[in-house]
């Protein structure tokens, strides 16, 4: 079976929005941007790897060992808050789904 969510992954995945990808919605997702304050699932998270870590910084809720200021913009921001934000002025661009392509997820 699958192993067991960390306190630490199923707290912050109770924050608004966590429960699924911040970019293409996929359930459950277990990686974060540090300085973003959302959770996306592996897929995502490479490509916010490659996008340089002055943009976003990756890091895993079960893998990494968790600074408390980094908790506390996990718990202050959320999926659905920063996407509010971020997703506001979209310009006509669409969202990425969980069947996406890597290059419609990039764009």
């Amino acid at each position: 079976g699958a192993a067991e969510p960390s306190p630490l992954n199923r707290s912050i995945g109770n924050v608004q929005g966590n429960s699924h990808c911040v970019d293409c919605e996929i359930q459950n997702p277990n990686w974060a941007s540090l300085n973003l304050g959302v959770l996306m699932c592996f897929k995502c998270s490479g490509i916010h790897r490659n996008l340089g870590t002055h943009l976003s910084q990756v890091q895993s809720l079960d893998l990494d060992n968790w600074p408390s200021r980094h908790i506390k913009v996990m718990f202050s921001i959320g999926n659905e808050l920063a996407n509010s934000v971020w997703e506001e002025n979209h310009q006509g661009r669409t969202k990425p789904s969980v069947d996406s392509t890597r290059e419609e997820k990039e764009r």
